[in-house]
């Protein structure tokens, strides 16, 4: 993508709280805009009974400097929709990143990107979204938005990740500020997030990934493998999540998740993939396991990108359902 504007981030110095620039660096502007169409069916039909066109408009501020011993910080900042627009909705998404070189790349994050082991909660390939798209009820590994995610690379086939996160939770803290006490794992707030999950890459074309971590309340792990072959890719994982004894109910308890799918490059521009999430509930109160099925399609040309999916998704939550969601998606990148 191009850069709309490029200025001086020594103007900006004020706002990187205590980093000091030994060498004034660029800011970069990129962008999306698209335009979607979704229909659904099944439990989700009150939703075809209003517009089913969207559009999606996504900024990205990104820039770096160099320090005076080499080091290099960077800045990347998407701001959220809803704030863009006025809305009392939705978060930004910040890092500040320090790349050390070879003494590994630690990094800050403040919003709902993904830090820690909620970057490995599904790694199995396909042609744009995941098979949980939709109606589907998550139980992915997962991390709080707001903390800290230090990665190195002994060598060029591991890289190892280390991350934690105060109190578990998203909400943003401006500089110079705190904040209290939220709840976070489940129902009991004070409990924090940490994770470490490794990427092997024994040979060309195989990638091996192992996590643990806890999520608050959960105890959670995961195990993936992804092999690529030409313009096939296919890949499978294991992920559990344990709640603490005192967290357990009726409809809140231990799961099992297992991933696979697989997906093609028919050409250049043009690739498919389907895939299925299975997941097995250990509540009393839940009978059913849920069983999710995506499809996808995508084809690029240049900036534009055109993608199509459908979800299905049978007994959401652990409950007798059926849900399917269809979507179209035209974006174009500038």
């Amino acid at each position: 993508m191009k850069n709309l504007k490029k200025i001086g981030l020594s103007a900006l110095a004020g706002s990187l709280a205590t980093l000091t620039y030994v060498n004034a660096g660029e800011l970069s502007v990129n962008g999306t805009a698209a335009m979607t169409y979704v229909n659904t069916s099944g439990a989700d039909d009150a939703a075809d009974l209003g517009n089913p066109f969207g559009m999606e408009h996504v900024v990205t501020f990104s820039g770096s400097g160099e320090l005076d011993n080499g080091m290099t910080v960077s800045l990347m900042f998407t701001p959220h929709l809803g704030e863009v627009e006025g809305s009392a909705t939705g978060n930004s998404t910040s890092n500040i990143t320090l790349d050390m070189g070879s003494m590994g790349v630690l990094e800050y994050q403040q919003g709902t990107g993904n830090i820690g082991i909620a970057r490995i909660d599904d790694v199995v390939p396909r042609a744009w979204e995941e098979a949980s798209d939709g109606g589907y009820n998550g139980a992915e590994v997962d991390l709080g938005g707001n903390g800290f995610n230090y990665s190195i690379k002994p060598n060029d086939m591991i890289q190892l990740d280390l991350a934690y996160t105060r109190q578990n939770v998203d909400t943003m803290n401006n500089e110079g500020k705190t904040a209290g006490a939220q709840a976070n794992g489940l129902t009991t707030t004070g409990d924090s997030g940490q994770s470490a999950h490794v990427t092997v890459t024994p040979l060309d074309g195989l990638n091996l990934y192992a996590g643990i971590g806890e999520d608050g309340k959960v105890d959670q792990t995961t195990f993936a493998a992804v092999y690529s072959y030409g313009p096939v890719s296919v890949g499978a994982q294991r992920s559990d999540r344990e709640v603490a004894n005192e967290q357990r109910t009726a409809t809140v308890d231990d799961t099992e998740e297992t991933y696979y799918s697989i997906a093609f490059a028919i050409n250049e521009n043009l690739s498919a993939s389907v895939g299925r999430i299975d997941t097995d509930y250990d509540a009393t109160g839940l009978t059913l396991d849920q069983e999710a099925t995506g499809y996808g399609v995508t084809y690029s040309m240049g900036g534009m990108a055109i993608k199509a999916q459908r979800n299905d998704t049978d007994d959401a939550g652990g409950t007798a359902s059926e849900n399917e969601r269809n979507e179209v998606h035209v974006s174009f990148a500038f």
